[in-house]
């Protein structure tokens, strides 16, 4: 026969009968031997007197485990109650109490029921609890941020199809909430005939190579119509186990400050050009004598020409030949001076970077000054450079940055007793320097500290526009290169120093 306490014993709860008399009194008429592992007190002890086990109950729960018992006795329904033993150490145990009562002939009400201990259970509950809490704190914290954070968000799964983003891309999007976007695809978005497909092509190249897109630029027609430039980031999401999900892109509207930007080039363009024009209207009288000059020549070779041909038919001719080369050579000199002026003078912020001998462009930008300065007896200096030297840049530019450090050189020595002005090139290490230096012993501290700054002149007026250097070093620091003051010469001297090769540089 299988005893009646083989099953208690290994049931995985207590059971008890607890009773409850007409005249209020209570306690237990059976409690199973596990009690007393759970309650930690003999169980004869608990059994002669339950308020020892009442005393176990925790404050804040003894009122409803009162309240369970008497709603239960008035309707005779089972009840169910859950709460907490606490005992002197501070240890805390859940337990679930479940019976079912019965009214015996006395008036007496019994029930019969079982007793788990749950404390385990519960801290699992609890742990979920505050993990839960913990997840919503968090959702709540990046809902904010996204909510605030002046860019606009959004993310993709495998597909390409939106599962959620910020206020920020709804509103670009012309979506009410955010929650809408969900489902949507870019073929569903005021971009679906402009844009949608490149934005795929994109994301599936973020996910198909889990590497990110970082800081490009891409245009978009927003809800209002209005075709906006992004600055865009794109990364591929990830699951737990590394496996690509999603893409996650990341935007900010850059429409504003490319249009400043681009009224900022437009002004600096109109500033190179009033510099060319100034340094060539200071270059004007020395460019005028070199064309005078062999205009005189051209004129006097064909008035004697003219005397000769009407001579007699058996005049010797070969003088007449040797003075047509002359006026021919002096032409391509007067030709030269012209096309080097027009090439000077253009609009060159947008040209092309192009691989050019410095030597050619040096020589090219000489031709506007050199006869100034003989008129004047400053000795014009070049030092050697290297004809197979070639330097990648816009050849108008840096022959513009160089005539202007020579008519700077032009007027600082203009009235010293020591006169001249020296050009050097030296190339290492793929850069080259063009030292530009004149006779004079530098620049005092109060002038060098501002002369960078646009419409700064020390010169008289009429003389100078103050663009020069300041456009001069515009030009060098958008070849990548530095220009520079150099404290340390003896004498005055600007370096520009500039990379051989411009490597994010098109042809």
């Amino acid at each position: 026969m299988i005893r009646f306490e083989d099953i208690v014993d290994h049931m995985p709860g207590i059971m008890y009968r607890f009773y409850l008399r007409p005249d209020g009194s209570s306690g237990l008429h059976y409690l199973s031997p596990a009690a007393e592992v759970l309650c930690e007190l003999p169980r004869e002890k608990m059994l002669a007197d339950f308020s020892l086990i009442a005393l176990l109950f925790h404050p804040d729960d003894r009122a409803s485990f009162n309240e369970s018992v008497m709603a239960s006795a008035r309707t005779l329904s089972p009840y169910e109650w859950q709460g907490r033993l606490l005992f002197a150490d501070g240890r805390i145990k859940w337990i679930q109490a479940t019976s079912k009562p019965r009214l015996q002939e006395a008036g007496e009400i019994i029930w019969d029921g079982i007793l788990i201990d749950i404390t385990e259970r519960k801290e699992i509950e609890e742990g979920y609890r505050r993990t839960s809490l913990e997840l919503q704190e968090q959702k709540a914290f990046l809902r904010g941020i996204l909510a605030n954070v002046p860019y606009s968000v959004f993310w993709k799964d495998e597909n390409c199809v939106y599962r959620g983003c910020n206020e920020q891309f709804a509103k670009d999007a012309g979506i009410l909430s955010t929650d809408s976007i969900v489902g949507k695809t870019d073929f569903e978005m005021p971009w679906k005939n402009d844009g949608a497909e490149f934005y795929r092509k994109c994301d599936f190249q973020v996910m198909q190579s889990g590497i990110p897109l970082s800081n490009y630029e891409e245009t978009q027609i927003n809800a209002t119509g209005k075709r906006t430039t992004l600055m865009t980031s794109k990364v591929p999401l990830r699951s737990s186990t590394g496996e690509i999900t999603g893409v996650l892109g990341i935007y900010t509207d850059i429409t504003d400050f490319r249009e400043a930007q681009d009224k900022i080039h437009e002004q600096q363009a109109k500033l190179i050009t009033a510099s060319k024009m100034s340094a060539l209207g200071e270059m004007a009288a020395g460019m005028a004598h070199e064309i005078n000059n062999p205009l005189a020549i051209i004129q006097a070779l064909v008035g004697h020409a003219q005397t000769l041909l009407s001579g007699s038919k058996d005049q010797d001719r070969t003088e007449v030949v040797a003075m047509l080369k002359n006026v021919e050579s002096t032409v391509g000199r007067i030709a030269k001076i012209v096309n080097g002026l027009q090439f000077f003078s253009r609009e060159s912020s947008s040209d092309p970077f192009t691989n050019v001998p410095l030597g050619k462009v040096l020589n090219e930008t000489l031709i506007f000054c050199s006869e100034r300065f003989k008129n004047h007896s400053i000795e014009l200096r070049i030092g050697p450079i290297d004809e197979d030297l070639l330097l990648h840049c816009r050849p108008s530019q840096i022959s513009q940055v160089v005539l202007n450090l020579l008519n700077n050189g032009f007027d600082a020595v203009e009235k010293l007793p020591e006169k001249w002005v020296k050009i050097d090139v030296q190339s290492e290490s793929g850069f080259v320097e063009i030292q530009v230096t004149d006779s004079g012993k530098g620049i005092p501290p109060e002038v060098h500290q501002k002369m960078f700054q646009p419409f700064y002149t020390t010169k008289a007026i009429g003389k100078g526009t103050g663009l020069g250097l300041s456009v001069s070093k515009g030009i060098v620091e958008s070849h990548s290169g530095h220009f520079i003051y150099n404290l340390t010469s003896a004498n005055t001297q600007f370096v520009v120093r500039l990379p051989l090769a411009q490597a994010s540089k098109n042809d």
